[in-house]
């Protein structure tokens, strides 16, 4: 069963921002990126459980495989939320305390 798939506001500026990021620096890449981060969600909806616990919380860490970037999720019976994209050069820890609800 495929979960519905949320996105939470901060992810989707993190995601914009890396394609900002992107179209500025490596435009050739860009369409890279958006192919590697949709084949990601696609994957956390169909099986959100193969990525492991991150630090104990409730959070899952996907890594990304071709790019440095991580999506940061959390996962129950029907849905994925999806509260972060990091590129693996900031601090998830910052952004993400243990204690997300």
């Amino acid at each position: 069963m495929k979960r519905i798939l949320i996105v939470s506001s901060l992810a989707e500026q993190d995601l914009q921002r890396a394609v900002e990021w992107s179209q500025r620096h490596h435009p050739a890449g860009s369409e890279r990126f958006f192919s590697e981060v949709g084949a990601a969600l696609e994957m956390l909806r169909e099986t959100p459980l193969r990525w492991p616990l991150w630090h104990g919380a409730d959070i899952r860490r996907c890594v990304l495989p071709r790019l440095p970037y991580s999506v940061y999720y959390r996962v129950d019976e029907s849905s994925v939320f999806i509260e972060a994209v990091l590129h693996h050069r900031q601090d998830a820890t910052a952004r993400l305390p243990e204690d997300i609800p």
